[in-house]
Formats: C-alpha cells, sequence, structure tokens
C-alpha cells in the first residue's frame, strides 16, 4: 500500500499533464488470493503453493507479500489498506479456479467485513 500512495499522486499529475479528467486513470491491483480459515491451514496452503513453484516456504511468502494472503482478517486488514491508499479496483486470482473453497471462505468471510 505505500507504494499506492506515492504513485497515486503521480498517476494524477500525468493524467493532468495529459489533459485526463481527475480521477482517471485509477489505480488497480491484481492480487493472488491465497486464503485459509486460520494460521494452519494457511502454512499448508503456502507450503502446496511453494512446492509447486519448487520454491522454498520463505521465498514463497516472499512473493506472497503483495498477494490476498493469510486468514480473512488479514486478507480484510490489505484490503483495507490498499483502499487507504487509493487503489480502486482489486482484481483476485484464485490459486486454483477448480477449487471453490478459497472463493467460498472469501465470499463468506471477507466480503461480509469490506
Amino acid at each position: 500500500p505505500e507504494e499506492w500512495r506515492q504513485l497515486g499522486p503521480a498517476l494524477a499529475a500525468h493524467a493532468r499533464q495529459a489533459g485526463r479528467a481527475p480521477g482517471s486513470p485509477v489505480l488497480t491491483h491484481n492480487a493472488t488470493v491465497l486464503l485459509a480459515a486460520d494460521e494452519a491451514g494457511f502454512s499448508r496452503l503456502v507450503s502446496a503453493w511453494a512446492g509447486r513453484r519448487r520454491l522454498s516456504e520463505g521465498a514463497a511468502r516472499q512473493k506472497l507479500a503483495h498477494s490476498l494472503a493469510g486468514t480473512p482478517q488479514q486478507v480484510c486488514e490489505r484490503l483495507r489498506a490498499l483502499e487507504a491508499a487509493g487503489v480502486t479496483w482489486v482484481f483476485l486470482l484464485f490459486d486454483d479456479p477448480r477449487d471453490f473453497g478459497g472463493l467460498r471462505l472469501f465470499a463468506e468471510a471477507v466480503m461480509p467485513e469490506l
């Protein structure tokens, strides 16, 4: 979110110089979603995610630093931070679109909190 706070004013200035309308363009964020009900479940997801990418668990956690990854509470905090930084749209990229568990948890535990 700190990068977005810095990019927002610079992007707005460039847009003004180019004759674009205020608020255009908007900030967006593509985010991998890796969501589990609790820390233990999240650790299992990270381990599996890392294994599919041939990464160590530490390297996987670094790659997920800008993602929506963790428990529902942690993901809500991340989304609120992005909103506070001026991000208007977040595109959700679920790890395995055939597995509806993460999508269902997002719909049931994250969306009602926003």
